[in-house]
C-alpha cells in the first residue's frame, strides 16, 4: 500500500533523516469515505446500506428456492430442476461476491 509522508513542522530542524514517520494513504485520505480491513475496503459515506442491498439480492433467491424451485425438481425429468436450483444458487453466490468486494 502507498504512503505518504507526514508534513514536517515548521519549527523543526529538518530532524534526522530516519525519523520522519510514514502516514497511510487511507488515514490522510480526506472526505466522508469509510475504510475497512486497513484500507482494503473503501466504501462511501453510506457504507453501511451494503448490508441491506446484500439482503435485496438474497431475499428474493431464498423465497424462489423455497417455494418455485421445489416445484421445478417435479416438472422437470432426469434431474434437470437441480440443475435450475443449483444454477440459481450459484449465480446469485457471484453477484453477492461482485457487490461485497
Amino acid at each position: 500500500m502507498f504512503a505518504l509522508q507526514s508534513p514536517l513542522p515548521t519549527n523543526s530542524g529538518g530532524g534526522a533523516a530516519g525519523d520522519t514517520s510514514l502516514v497511510r494513504t487511507y488515514r490522510a485520505w480526506k472526505g466522508n469515505n469509510e475504510f475497512c480491513l486497513r484500507g482494503r475496503l473503501i466504501f462511501g459515506p453510506d457504507g453501511k446500506s451494503i448490508l441491506f442491498t446484500v439482503f435485496l439480492i438474497l431475499a428474493p433467491v431464498a423465497v424462489f428456492s423455497a417455494f418455485v424451485a421445489r416445484k421445478l425438481l417435479d416438472y422437470f425429468p432426469h434431474h434437470w430442476g437441480y440443475s435450475i436450483l443449483i444454477a440459481v444458487i450459484l449465480h446469485t453466490i457471484f453477484v453477492s461476491l461482485y457487490f461485497v468486494l
